[in-house]
């Protein structure tokens, strides 16, 4: 008998929650409207920055080891970029002249980035990574050419454990057909914080 095999095949569903709390007592966001919706979401490339810490005992110098993870990198690519959306990711207030102003001097941005991925078995798994920061972002321009081609924007996002409770990701399946609500949201944590 062949059992049906399971694999992820699919991106898309990509959130940002721009205007989030992340303390040591309290994480949610602070408004209503702090969340953008992507569109255009390309690819998603994740590693889990993991390292040994190992302590000498019994003459042995891995007498006890674990793995400490310390950050996750993200490399997303999106097809588009509202200039707004940009400038909440980063953190930056644009002018009154619509004009985005990016400096040397500007501080990193907290915010929350959500996900899905779709299964082979139509299903999703969803995954929301908590306290991110975006490290860069880059954009090809090339000329007009005979074919239209979309000159896509690569964020590099940089995902650190969120301060309340150390947790860095989130991951949820979904069966086909199931509500994919889980990535319109962020936690509220202590859950009181908000109701």
């Amino acid at each position: 008998m062949a059992t049906s095999k399971k694999f992820l095949k699919g991106f898309a569903n990509l959130n940002v929650f721009t205007d989030i709390q992340d303390e040591l007592d309290a994480y949610g966001t602070l408004s209503e409207d702090a969340r953008h919706a992507l569109s255009g979401a390309v690819s998603c490339t994740v590693t889990d920055n993991k390292t040994a810490a190992s302590i000498s005992g019994d003459d042995d110098p891995n007498w006890y080891t674990e793995n400490v993870w310390a950050t996750t990198d993200l490399e997303v690519t999106v097809h588009e970029m509202e200039l707004a959306t940009l400038a909440d990711i980063l953190g930056v207030s644009m002018g009154d002249d619509g004009v985005l102003e990016e400096g040397a001097f500007d501080e990193s941005h907290t915010f929350a980035l959500t996900f899905s991925a779709l299964k082979s078995d139509m299903g999703y798994r969803m995954y929301r990574y908590h306290s991110c920061q975006l490290m860069s972002y880059s954009v090809a321009h090339k000329t007009r050419a005979a074919t239209t081609e979309a000159q896509d924007y690569v964020l590099k996002i940089q995902a650190k454990p969120r301060r309340i409770d150390g947790k860095i990701r989130s991951t949820k399946d979904a069966a086909k057909g199931e509500s994919l609500s889980w990535l319109e949201d962020i936690d509220k944590l202590p859950a009181a914080l908000g109701a």
